[in-house]
């Protein structure tokens, strides 16, 4: 049996901590990526079955991180989810454009470790552009 595992990348050690560990809760091995070439790197050798990237840090480009996975025959295949603070419309249509598994909002974190359990495993389609990622996002009292 192959060993379940996700790669994490993000800029903020915090948060990519959180979500590290949020996964191996749910039974993953979880390997974290602080900058592009790092992720790049890990994900070739390492082949996680699922990649998680935060996309609205100043710090790392999560979407040419996530342009480059997709371009390369060796990780071309691996589900990648999208993590914001707060998915807008823009970054959904982006995220679709990229061909990602799915868009979800960084807190709560176990929302975000569910999404990403959803999609491991399930086939990629890297360019489907009219197949829009799902959303996951807070709900507020009030709303």
């Amino acid at each position: 049996m192959q060993t379940k595992s996700v790669l994490i990348v993000g800029a903020d050690p915090d948060a990519r901590g959180a979500l590290a560990e949020g996964h191996r809760d749910g039974g993953y091995v979880a390997f974290e990526a602080a900058t592009e070439l790092d992720a790049l790197e890990r994900a070739s050798l390492d082949q996680p079955s699922l990649i998680v990237v935060r996309v609205d840090e100043p710090a790392l480009d999560g979407w040419t991180t996530i342009k480059r996975l997709g371009e390369s025959p060796r990780t071309e295949r691996i589900p990648v989810v999208a993590v914001s603070a707060a998915p807008s419309p823009g970054e959904q249509r982006t995220a679709a454009l990229l061909g990602c598994s799915g868009l979800a909002c960084l807190e709560p974190v176990a929302r975000v470790v569910k999404l990403t359990l959803d999609v491991a495993g399930k086939p990629v389609a890297r360019h489907a552009r009219d197949r829009p990622p799902r959303v996951i996002r807070r709900r507020y009292a009030g709303r």
